[in-house]
């Protein structure tokens, strides 16, 4: 799995500005070849997570996958 969160925080970048830094540069490693892609069903998998994620707490209880 990709670890997108920030790490090493500079002295005034928000962690959400780092986080979109990490992303875009791993997005540039994954197209230059010099790391592997998650597969299309890793990452639907992922998508199906954070629905269920969002959708149980708006109706603020467990959900079914």
């Amino acid at each position: 799995p990709t670890d997108v969160s920030p790490s090493g925080a500079a002295a005034r970048e928000s962690v959400f500005l780092q986080s979109y830094r990490a992303e875009l540069a791993h997005f540039i490693a994954v197209v230059n070849e010099d790391t592997p892609y998650e597969p299309p069903d890793d990452q639907l998998t992922v998508i199906k997570l954070m629905e269920a994620i969002y959708k149980a707490a708006e109706e603020g209880k467990e959900v079914r996958l």
